[in-house]
């Protein structure tokens, strides 16, 4: 199965931009897939330390901060932008909020 990885920390005001903008049946549906039949995986830490802590078990060591995203073809994203245009490409957003 495919998946992308949505990193995420409570306390980001970046992050909380981006799951505002989310699809809920993305989110909540697990039939729900990108354009590549992936689903995509919301991963929220509650602290900087817990998204450190996760980006590091997925070996992404000298990155330790969200929104990223990790996506089913080994790319890892980090720039805002570039995480909103990926999410809006796959159909993972509500058009209507982009």
């Amino acid at each position: 199965m495919k998946v992308d990885f949505l990193f995420t920390t409570w306390n980001c005001s970046e992050c909380a931009m981006i799951k505002q903008k989310l699809n809920p049946d993305a989110m909540f549906n697990d039939d729900f897939a990108g354009k590549d039949g992936q689903a995509l995986s919301v991963i929220n830490a509650f602290s900087n330390t817990g998204t450190s802590a996760i980006l590091k078990k997925f070996e992404f060591l000298d990155h330790v901060v969200s929104p990223a995203i990790y996506t089913h073809n080994n790319v890892m994203l980090f720039n805002l932008e570039d995480i909103i245009s990926y999410l809006k490409e796959q159909g993972f957003l509500n058009v209507e909020e982009c």
